[in-house]
């Protein structure tokens, strides 16, 4: 994806099993459960509260892919990226992966460590991570990381509540968490009343519900035409195509383009970036990334360039 979204996201379930000590490059340790399954996990770090790498965790990995495993300077040079984007939000972050799907796929995504939406986990594609000129960084890569962040931000334990219990798979039980929720429902729990993305749900998306349900039932595929379509028929509403993929992908994408475009003008698009304004800590939040000399820009970055996978729950 060379940015975080090339495909349309994975939301399906997992965990992360944080009992394995890992092996050398070239290791067996166990992938973490939560990692999409089509994503080869290379590396896996624990994080300390301050964000501190812990010691790497290698996993079972074919012989073309043991330099990249073995690529410490590029794994350290990512999280070096990421630490300042998810410097407020550190106390979340529990593990930092690296994995690999080959070139101008699935960039990066977040997901919830033992389906616990305290302990939160960032992967990120080593072969994308590189720019032209084979160093860490590149719009794509920049823009993507406050993209996942938004994640973070939005489905935390402090902003939903969730059932660590419920079944995914159970249909009849995740109506039933849906008829209990007074909000929202998302697949990662019931946000609070002042929850962020309930409050963006509030503002924008109250007539996209049969819109919405459309696409949930739908297969990758089909759901990207119905997604590009949205997009074409009313592209004043989204600030980029992957933003009409679900209210969570458009809230991640909108605060991308607070932090680093800013509103343009007075259509939907831009209110939904204006959106970020009336919380005091979120705009200070902006300022702190842009206080590290981060910039990216999220034009030119297509849909199909943009392959966020966020892994939740």
């Amino acid at each position: 994806m060379i940015r975080s979204l090339a495909l349309l996201p994975l939301l399906a379930l997992g965990c992360v099993d944080d009992g394995d000590d890992g092996a050398g490059p070239g290791g067996t340790s166990d992938v973490p459960v939560g990692l999409a399954e089509d994503l080869t996990a290379l590396a896996s770090y624990p994080l300390t509260a301050s964000g501190e790498l812990g010691e790497a965790r290698y996993h079972s990995v074919p012989a073309d892919l043991e330099d990249a495993q073995a690529d410490q300077e590029v794994h350290l040079a990512i999280w070096d990226l990421a630490r300042p984007v998810f410097a407020s939000h550190l106390d979340w972050m529990d593990l930092f992966v690296v994995f690999t799907d080959g070139a101008d796929n699935t960039l990066a995504q977040v997901f919830t460590v033992n389906n616990d939406p305290t302990r939160w986990a960032l992967a990120f594609d080593h072969e994308d991570a590189l720019d032209t000129d084979g160093t860490v960084g590149g719009d794509a890569v920049v823009f993507t990381l406050v993209h996942e962040f938004a994640h973070v931000l939005s489905l935390n334990a402090d902003q939903i509540t969730f059932d660590p219990d419920l079944d995914s798979e159970d249909q009849d039980a995740v109506a039933a968490a849906a008829a209990d929720c007074e909000t929202h429902y998302l697949d990662e729990g019931c946000p609070l009343p002042d929850a962020y993305i309930q409050r963006f749900h509030e503002t924008f998306w109250t007539d996209l519900a049969h819109y919405e349900a459309e696409v949930d039932a739908l297969d990758e595929d089909a759901s990207e035409e119905v997604i590009a379509a949205k997009y074409a028929e009313e592209p004043e509403r989204f600030v980029s195509e992957y933003a009409a993929t679900n209210v969570a992908e458009d809230f991640a994408e909108s605060f991308a383009y607070f932090v680093f475009e800013g509103p343009n003008g007075d259509l939907e698009r831009d209110e939904k970036v204006r959106f970020f304004e009336q919380f005091p800590e979120v705009v200070q939040i902006r300022d702190d990334i842009l206080g590290q000399g981060l910039s990216a820009s999220g034009q030119g970055l297509t849909a199909r360039g943009l392959t966020a996978r966020r892994r939740c729950r």
